[in-house]
């Protein structure tokens, strides 16, 4: 900090440092009588290099206080999503909030990207389009499915999801948009695809993540993955 920013500190401590770099002669500073010779300064010169630590340390804990939210991250919050029709399609308040690794695709892109920055205290609205939410709907992706492809057992609603494979062998889900008597339409478009998104954040928590954490891609603990 500049001399002038630690001279305001230090008034409210025991008074301003006039010669923080060296004492003028006619200023010098009256010494103890523990050893003769040797005695050590008194008074606020003296003090200085204690206070100047003290000043360190609640500099670097108001740092700490307000870290920002940027890649490497963990941010927990609270926030509710609503549509362009004023419906409210989630929301966490009232709830366990959302605890996510800021930079590492855990949630969608757009509104991880005007997060960041944010601090912890924060509240914001912060509108994500369709392109940079669950993006554009593709109708062509759509397919036709007979009931006897899913387990007997299966319990099947519009909006459910599950997981299959590509004909490469490659994990994808996919959700179940229509069911019409014993034929299921499916698709890998999100049921918010096509949509834009409004979110109403709050923003409580901001930490750095832990070497697991960013080994792993995700947070743990409570709201984040338990492993």
């Amino acid at each position: 900090r500049r001399v002038s920013e630690l001279n305001g500190v230090l008034e409210a401590v025991g008074g301003p440092c006039r010669y923080p770099r060296s004492t003028p002669p006619d200023k010098e500073p009256r010494t103890t009588s523990a050893r003769r010779g040797r005695g050590r300064p008194v008074g606020i010169v003296g003090r200085f290099p204690r206070m100047v630590w003290d000043v360190a340390r609640l500099c670097l804990r108001s740092q700490a206080m307000t870290t920002s939210i940027a890649e490497g991250h963990v941010v927990t919050l609270h926030y509710r999503l609503t549509l362009d029709d004023g419906s409210i399609a989630d929301e966490s308040f009232g709830g366990e909030p959302l605890v996510y690794l800021h930079g590492h695709h855990n949630i969608v892109p757009g509104l991880e990207k005007q997060l960041a920055g944010k601090n912890a205290g924060d509240k914001c609205d912060v509108a994500v389009s369709a392109a940079e939410g669950y993006g554009e709907y593709d109708p062509t992706l759509d397919q036709k499915v007979p009931r006897s492809a899913f387990p007997e057992d299966a319990q099947l609603q519009v909006g459910v999801a599950f997981q299959a494979q590509t004909q490469q062998g490659q994990p994808i889900t996919l959700w179940i948009r229509a069911i019409q008597g014993e034929e299921i339409t499916v698709s890998p478009n999100h049921p918010m695809a096509g949509q834009n998104l409004n979110f109403s954040v709050e923003i409580l928590e901001v930490r750095a993540a832990t070497a697991q954490e960013m080994e792993h891609g995700h947070a743990h603990g409570p709201g984040g993955h338990d492993h």
